[in-house]
């Protein structure tokens, strides 16, 4: 989880995640949830032409969806999120 955590921070003016990419680029992505999708969106590649329209999720929102289910309250505080 340790290894996640540092790769996601909350962009709260946004309403917004920033998840930095895994690879040697220091690509930064924003994941946000759509009300009109019902779902997560991203803004990376992968997602925007392939995932979207399969109804699947980049590694970016997975990355997200883990952190929020998995991390506890005090790894969540770090990154900005209060439960």
């Amino acid at each position: 989880m340790n290894e996640k955590l540092k790769r996601v921070s909350w962009d709260a003016p946004n309403n917004r995640w920033i998840v930095t990419g895994s690879s040697n680029k220091p690509a930064k992505y924003f994941v946000e949830w759509s009300p009109i999708l019902k779902r997560y969106t991203c803004t990376c590649p992968d997602w925007r032409y392939r995932k979207m329209g399969d109804n699947k999720d980049c590694k970016h929102i997975h990355c997200i969806t883990e952190v929020l289910q998995f991390g506890t309250k005090e790894e969540l505080e770090q990154i900005g999120i209060k439960r």
